[in-house]
């Protein structure tokens, strides 16, 4: 958007920022699908982590103080955060794909917690 000056470049990639953080359905995962005796440690760290990212995301910008140009896409104390944190995001994509492991709950206790609206174990459609 700052290249083009197109204010419509930047609503869509305020819609894609805002697409990418679904607080809600982090808490409803936690209230869903982690055990009750380490329920409410997962939810302080969702709730320390999201304040350390607000907090740190500032911060690194404040050193991000350059203006250079590569080709005709412009780096500067205005997009450069955004950039960094396109490609962290990207990073975290790639390293997501090669080491997560979906778990085995055919073989989990009993105490699975299941969905309360439909009597499902969490991470199926029929129990």
């Amino acid at each position: 958007a700052y290249d083009t000056k197109s204010l419509t470049v930047l609503i869509v990639g305020r819609l894609l920022c805002g697409l990418g953080s679904a607080r809600a359905v982090n808490r409803r995962y936690i209230s869903d699908c982690v055990p009750a005796r380490i329920r409410m440690q997962a939810s302080a760290g969702f709730v320390s982590a999201s304040a350390l990212g607000m907090a740190c995301g500032p911060a690194l910008a404040g050193l991000l103080q350059w203006r250079f140009k590569i080709y005709m896409v412009t780096f500067s104390q205005s997009t450069l955060p955004g950039w960094l944190m396109a490609v962290a995001w990207l990073l975290y994509l790639v390293w997501l794909c090669i080491s997560f492991k979906e778990p085995n709950r055919a073989t989990e206790a009993d105490d699975t917690p299941h969905n309360r609206a439909s009597g499902t174990k969490c991470g199926y459609w029929a129990s």
